[in-house]
C-alpha cells in the first residue's frame, strides 16, 4: 500500500511539474506555438509524456479558474496556436508585509522614472502588492498609500523616453555580443555598431560602441536611437575596459586622483554629515559656534565640485589648495554674473 501511495503521488507530482513546464514554454502573445512544438519542447525538459496528453493538459489549463484568463488559444486554423496574455501575469510567489510594502514604493515612486519595457515588466509585481496591502489592511485603518510619502532633495527630473523595442534590442545584443544596426539623431542617420558596455546616468542612458571598422569607442544616447536591429554577426574583438573608458573621463565626469579633502561648513550646512557621512573613515568636529570642519579621504571628481558649490557661502573648501583655489575661481565667475 505505501508503494502504491508513493507511486500516485509520484504521478500527481509529474503532472503539477509538466503543467508548469507548458506554461514556462508558452510566448507572450502576439508570439504562439502550437501543440507539437510544446510536445517537442516537454521532450527536450525531460517529460516523457505523449502528444495527446499535452493536448489535454492545455485544454485543461485554458478551462481553469486559475489559468484561464492568463492561456490564450487561436482556434481560426489547424493546427491551433497557444500563447500567454500579454495583459495578464502568473503571480506564484507569496507576498509579506515587508516585501508588498518595498513593491507599493517601487510602483509610487520609480516605475514612472523607468523606460516604458522596464516599467511593464515590474508592473505585474507591482500591482500584485497593492492587492496584497488592500487585502490586508483591517478595516478602519487608513490605506498604506496615504500614510508613507517620499519627497526627493532637490529637483526631480524625468529620464529621458527610450522606445521599448530599442532598449529590448541594444541590451540583448550587447549581452550576447552581437552587432546592430541603427538609425540615430536628428538626421536619423544609419550605423553599423559593435556594443560593448551600458551606462545609466540616472537621466540618460548611453550605449558604448565601436562603428564599422573603427577602433574607437562613442557614446550613443539610448533616447536618441530610433530604430535597432540586432544581426547575426559577432562584434570586433577591440581591447575594451569600461572602467578606464569612464576613467578616461568620456562623460566629463572623470575620476581624478586620491585627495584628502578638508571643507568648514557655515549655518548647519553641514549637520546632514552626521548622518550621511562622505565616508565611513570621515572625520567631524564642532567649534562653539556650531560651525562643522569634516576630513575625508576621496576621489577628486567633476560631481564631488558640483556638490560642494551647490552650498555656495555656506561651505569653505581648506584643502587641497588646487581644489580651494578651482572651487574660488568658480564663485568668483558666478558673483560676477549677478
Amino acid at each position: 500500500m505505501a508503494r502504491k501511495a508513493m507511486s500516485a503521488n509520484d504521478n500527481i507530482g509529474n503532472k503539477t511539474l509538466r503543467l508548469l513546464s507548458i506554461i514556462a514554454n508558452l510566448p507572450r502573445s502576439p508570439q504562439f506555438t502550437t501543440c507539437a512544438d510544446l510536445h517537442a519542447a516537454l521532450e527536450q525538459d525531460g517529460h516523457s509524456v505523449d502528444r495527446r496528453s499535452v493536448e489535454r493538459d492545455l485544454k485543461l489549463l485554458a478551462e481553469s479558474r486559475e489559468f484561464g484568463p492568463l492561456i490564450e488559444c487561436n482556434d481560426s486554423s489547424r493546427p491551433h496556436r497557444w500563447s500567454l496574455n500579454k495583459d495578464k501575469h502568473l503571480m506564484l510567489t507569496n507576498l509579506d508585509s515587508s516585501m508588498a510594502v518595498v513593491w507599493d514604493l517601487v510602483g509610487r515612486y520609480v516605475a514612472r522614472l523607468l523606460p516604458p519595457a522596464a516599467r511593464s515588466k515590474v508592473m505585474p509585481l507591482i500591482d500584485n502588492a497593492e492587492h496584497w496591502l488592500k487585502t490586508n489592511t483591517p478595516t478602519g485603518v487608513e490605506p498604506w498609500s496615504r500614510r508613507v510619502a517620499f519627497i526627493p532633495r532637490g529637483m526631480p527630473l524625468m529620464p529621458s523616453h527610450i522606445h521599448p523595442q530599442v532598449m529590448e534590442t541594444v541590451f540583448d545584443a550587447s549581452l550576447k555580443g552581437l552587432q546592430l544596426e541603427i538609425q540615430y539623431g536628428p538626421q536619423k542617420k544609419d550605423f553599423l555598431l559593435h556594443p560593448r558596455a551600458i551606462i545609466d546616468r540616472g537621466l540618460v542612458t548611453y550605449l558604448v560602441a565601436s562603428c564599422y571598422d573603427y577602433s574607437d569607442f562613442r557614446l550613443f544616447a539610448m533616447h536618441r536611437i530610433h530604430k535597432a536591429h540586432k544581426l547575426d554577426g559577432r562584434i570586433n574583438n577591440l581591447p575594451f575596459s569600461l572602467k578606464e573608458y569612464i576613467d578616461g573621463g568620456v562623460l566629463e565626469l572623470p575620476q581624478g586622483d586620491m585627495i584628502k579633502l578638508k571643507l568648514r561648513f557655515y549655518n548647519n550646512a553641514g549637520d546632514h554629515l552626521k548622518e550621511t557621512p562622505l565616508t565611513a573613515e570621515q572625520v567631524l568636529s564642532e567649534n562653539s559656534e556650531g560651525d562643522i570642519t569634516v576630513q575625508a579621504e576621496l576621489l577628486d571628481t567633476e560631481e564631488l565640485r558640483w556638490w560642494i558649490q551647490g552650498f555656495a557661502a555656506n561651505v569653505e573648501v581648506l584643502a587641497p589648495k588646487s581644489l580651494r583655489k578651482k572651487i574660488g575661481n568658480a564663485l568668483k565667475e558666478a558673483a560676477a554674473r549677478y
